[in-house]
């Protein structure tokens, strides 16, 4: 199963999708940190260069570890639809149920955010972590998985 996160900095979507992934026993990518080596590594001096390479990046690992059969909780912002869909695609590729969660809370967005074509499920990200992922654990392992 690919699990998708998504939502604007500080809605804490991280914890949340690090969660998620532990209670799952699924592998953890995140943009972030793949952007943040290649910044290390000297790729380039701008991250906002790298972002869209971190995800063709992220994509690649991400497709590794489905291909071992194991599952993959995906953390980043994806704001726009071509984000999504390129995650849409990479489980179609693999043939496995994709989930995307969009975790809300006290941050407004930043940037741009575009509107989601097919609804996903929403994380209000108040209260205690372990609710929350209790909610996505089950909506991981309802029928149809997502």
């Amino acid at each position: 199963m690919l699990v998708v996160f998504a939502g604007p900095p500080g809605s804490g979507k991280t914890a949340l999708a690090r969660a998620v992934a532990e209670e799952a026993a699924a592998t953890y990518v995140a943009v972030d940190t793949v952007v943040e080596a290649m910044l290390r590594a000297g790729v380039a001096a701008d991250p906002g260069a790298l972002a869209p390479a971190g995800y063709v990046v992220a994509e690649a690992v991400a497709e590794d570890c489905l291909a071992a059969g194991g599952s993959v909780v995906v953390d980043a912002r994806n704001p726009t639809e071509a984000h999504r869909e390129r995650w849409r695609v990479l489980a179609e590729r693999r043939a496995v149920p994709v989930l995307f969660v969009e975790v809300v809370g006290a941050a407004p967005p930043a940037g741009s955010y575009e509107p989601w074509r097919q609804p996903p499920l929403v994380i209000d990200n108040v209260g205690p972590l372990q609710r929350h992922v209790k909610r996505v654990v089950a909506a991981m392992t309802a029928p149809g998985g997502g």
